[in-house]
C-alpha cells in the first residue's frame, strides 16, 4: 500500500516565510512617500498662507496710512477753505485803516493764504479785476511811489508783496503790470466823471 505525502511547496519551492514582511516594508515605504509629499505640501501651503497674511498686513497698513493722510489732508482742506472765506471778506480794501490792518495781518505763515485769496480775484485782465483787492476810492488815493501828493503803496509792504505775488503769473513784470492797471482805472473813472459832468 502506498502512502500518499501532501507537499508544502510549490513547485518542489519551500513558501518564503520573509515574504508577508516584505509586503509590510513596500507599504511603509509607500505610506512613508506619501506623508512626506503631504508634508512638503503642508509646508508649502502654510508658507503661501503666512506670505498672505504678511502681505494682507502690508496692505491693511498702507490703507491705514493712507486714510490717515486723507483725514489729515481733508482736515486742512477744510481749515483752509474756512480761511479763504474769511480772507476772502476783507477785500476789496476801502480805507487806509483797513490796509494798515491787513498788513499788520499778514505774516509769513499765512502770507500765501492772503496771496492764494488775491489770485482768485484777480482772474482776467488786471485793470478790470484789481477793483477786487483795492477799492475805486482807495486807488485814487495812492500809487505805488507816492508821488504827486497820493500815498505810496509800497509802504504797506507785506500787502504790496502778496499783490505781486499774486499778480507774477499774470505777467512778467508785475511792477509795471500793477503801474498800468492803476493808471488805466484812474484814468477810466475821470473820463467817466467827464462824460457825467457833460449830461
Amino acid at each position: 500500500m502506498k502512502r500518499i505525502y501532501l507537499s508544502t511547496t510549490d513547485n518542489g519551492k519551500e513558501n518564503d516565510d520573509k515574504a508577508p514582511c516584505q509586503c509590510s516594508l513596500e507599504i511603509l515605504k509607500q505610506f512613508d512617500s506619501k506623508f512626506s509629499e503631504m508634508n512638503a505640501k503642508f509646508s508649502e501651503i502654510t508658507g503661501e498662507i503666512k506670505e498672505l497674511k504678511e502681505i494682507i498686513q502690508t496692505q491693511n497698513e498702507t490703507i491705514m496710512a493712507a486714510l490717515s493722510t486723507q483725514k489729515v489732508v481733508t482736515e486742512s482742506l477744510v481749515r483752509q477753505e474756512k480761511n479763504n472765506v474769511a480772507i476772502k471778506s476783507v477785500f476789496p480794501i476801502n480805507t487806509f485803516e483797513e490796509l494798515k490792518a491787513l498788513n499788520d495781518a499778514i505774516i509769513e505763515e499765512n502770507r500765501q493764504i492772503y496771496t492764494n485769496a488775491m489770485k482768485l480775484s484777480l482772474k482776467g485782465k488786471l485793470p478790470k479785476t484789481l477793483t477786487t483787492i483795492l477799492s475805486l476810492q482807495l486807488i485814487l488815493a495812492i500809487n505805488i511811489d507816492g508821488t504827486h501828493g497820493k500815498k505810496r503803496l509800497k509802504d504797506y509792504e507785506k500787502v504790496f508783496d502778496a499783490l505781486m505775488d499774486a499778480i507774477r503769473p499774470l505777467c512778467e513784470d508785475p511792477d509795471k503790470e500793477l503801474r498800468n492797471a492803476l493808471a488805466v482805472i484812474k484814468k477810466r473813472h475821470f473820463h467817466n466823471v467827464c462824460v457825467e459832468k457833460k449830461k
